[in-house]
């Protein structure tokens, strides 16, 4: 039988990043292996300042290609083809040398 509490909803206990250090983390959360949603770790990073947006990206890279699915691909075609995929098994970024 499944415990009652994994099907509530919101059963993973939310905590934000400014309110919680690696040392309460580790003891509440990793060292019982207990999920908990951490929000706001991004919340300083650069990328969420507006330079990686979409239209500032087309802007300055639209034109660069790149590995996706096996195929070089313009990153404009590749937003052209994200907003109309419908497809099975759609394109994903997948970089051979990686791993």
């Amino acid at each position: 039988p499944l415990d009652p509490e994994w099907l509530a909803v919101d059963s993973i206990p939310r905590v934000d990043a400014r309110d919680i250090d690696p040392a309460r983390f580790a003891r509440d959360f990793e060292s019982v292996n207990r999920p908990v949603i951490v929000s706001g770790l991004c919340a300083d990073w650069p990328a969420t300042r507006g330079a990686w947006t979409r239209d500032r990206l087309l802007a300055t890279h639209g034109d660069v290609k790149f590995t996706v699915g096996g195929y070089q691909m313009r990153l404009r075609d590749f937003y052209a083809y994200g907003d109309g995929a419908r497809d099975d098994l759609p394109l994903y970024l997948f970089d051979k040398k990686f791993c």
